[in-house]
């Protein structure tokens, strides 16, 4: 589906620009970046309800803002959704992915919007929902595109990280839905998405997670917050009061997308 890409020579990852696409069913960000820096940024909500009004509102933004006509070594599209689930590579190789959709969301889901991604260090994979329009959107208009979910790329992201803690984790904070993620001992021991209708909702989603684990360990948490109503400070004022873990280090971390950039593209 995608063009081969070639082994990177990380020795020229500082003079290759890359793009950068954060996707979801009312929102895309683009970000241009090179090495560490960002040379531009452009966002857009989406209020349209149709499919087709979508990708005609995310088509006419990329042409306004000159995106098409950027030069670019890599394109990374993160898609994002709250429907994905994390399975081990046997059953992927063994069930068709529908099978097991169906089963996880308990509904027919159609088949033709059905993605995954395998991560080979896991031997496990993502698999997802994604409509076809996203996927033909910036194929097209990016040749070469990678697609694929935000948290495999997250899940990428810790699996390689050479942490000094124990535990180690992303909670991501999206329109309406989270994703929580925690490695102990290099190895995914919680992947949950929920979903949200105000703040104290993320607050008991997270500590309640970190109770039910019983972990008494030092560790860091990064928080990604995508949605500008949350404050991240008084979030995690909360989150420790509550969980009365003083070993866990909760971090807002703004550079953490360009770290996972490098590992996924």
């Amino acid at each position: 589906m995608f063009q081969k890409q070639l082994p990177l020579d990380h020795g020229r990852m500082s003079k290759m620009k890359n793009l950068l696409f954060e996707v979801s069913t009312s929102f895309i960000s683009v970000s241009y970046c090179e090495s560490d820096s960002i040379l531009s940024k452009w966002s857009l909500e989406i209020s349209s309800k149709n499919e087709v009004q979508k990708k005609e509102v995310i088509s006419d933004f990329l042409v306004r803002e000159g995106i098409t006509l950027l030069d670019y070594s890599n394109a990374l599209v993160l898609w994002s959704n709250q429907s994905a689930i994390m399975v081990p590579a046997k059953l992927l190789d063994h069930t068709k992915t529908e099978a097991i959709m169906n089963l996880s969301f308990g509904k027919e889901i159609d088949s033709n919007e059905i993605d995954f991604n395998r991560i080979p260090l896991l031997n496990s994979a993502i698999i997802y929902t994604i409509p076809l329009w996203v996927k033909s959107l910036f194929v097209i208009k990016f040749p070469g595109s990678k697609i694929i979910h935000r948290t495999t790329s997250e899940i990428n992201y810790l699996a390689t990280k050479n942490s000094v803690t124990k535990l180690h984790g992303i909670l991501t904070i999206e329109d309406g839905f989270i994703s929580f993620i925690i490695f102990y001992n290099d190895q995914p021991i919680t992947f949950i998405q929920n979903n949200f209708d105000s703040f104290e909702d993320i607050i008991y989603f997270v500590t309640y997670t970190l109770q039910n684990l019983s972990i008494d360990c030092v560790g860091t948490i990064n928080i990604q917050n995508l949605v500008s109503e949350i404050n991240c400070v008084e979030l995690i004022s909360k989150i420790k009061n509550i969980s009365q873990s003083v070993k866990i280090s909760w971090e807002e971390n703004s550079a953490l997308q360009n770290e996972i950039i490098k590992i996924c593209v």
